[in-house]
């Protein structure tokens, strides 16, 4: 049985609102430890970032997508041209790796577009989950 889109929501805003706490906490741990088995510069790193998220977090949010996106493009394109480069019966492969620039041009501008209002979506539900 569907459950009711208002049902929904107030079963989900709540459960965003704890996220976004867990996520500020997580923030205020490791900035607060300073020390990691890797040395100070991921706390420090990390620090820098929480940093960003209070002063400007729509830009924080929306460079972060973007070098995310960046990223897992890359990873998908390498791993995919390595799997089309092996042929089906075994034997030597095929040339070398081709960035598709116009591909990741396209994600990054969706991207782009996107991040910012689902950051602004976010927000406003985790206020709506801690006002209900």
């Amino acid at each position: 049985r569907p459950v009711a889109p208002r049902r929904r929501a107030a079963l989900l805003l709540p459960l965003m609102a704890r996220a976004a706490l867990t996520a500020a906490a997580l923030c205020a741990a490791v900035a607060a430890s300073r020390e990691t088995p890797l040395g100070r510069w991921p706390a420090l790193a990390w620090g820098s970032y929480c940093a960003a998220l209070e002063a400007q977090p729509l830009l924080t949010k929306t460079v972060t997508a973007l070098v995310g996106c960046f990223l897992g493009d890359l990873l998908a394109q390498v791993l995919c041209s390595r799997a089309a480069s092996r042929p089906v019966g075994g034997g030597g492969g095929g040339g070398g790796f081709s960035y598709d620039v116009g591909r990741m041009a396209r994600l990054m501008a969706y991207t782009l577009l996107t991040s910012p209002l689902l950051a602004m979506w976010c927000v406003m539900a985790a206020g709506a989950g801690r006002a209900a």
